[in-house]
């Protein structure tokens, strides 16, 4: 490039400058493309996730939450023979 016209050092310097600043633009955006191409998999890994979520914490709130108090408990525990009839 330059230093095929001026044919001094410094030149040469800069031929390589340029060469090596084109080399790390190529490797930036081949980086940029595999982190793209990452974080699509991830995504598409991911999708369904949200709904799982919500049904799970569904159960568990299901779960948290007391019965309802009018609802008749039946007692713990034995009962002695002539009182079960």
């Amino acid at each position: 490039m330059l230093a095929n016209v001026l044919k001094s050092s410094t030149a040469i310097r800069a031929s390589i400058q340029v060469v090596r600043a084109f080399v790390s633009l190529r490797n930036a955006v081949a980086l940029g493309r595999d982190v793209a191409r990452k974080i699509f998999e991830i995504e598409a890994r991911l999708k369904g996730h949200d709904a799982e979520l919500d049904s799970i914490f569904g159960s568990l709130e299901s779960l948290l939450n007391p019965p309802d108090a009018d609802v008749p408990k039946r007692p713990i525990g034995f009962l002695p023979e002539p009182a079960r009839r």
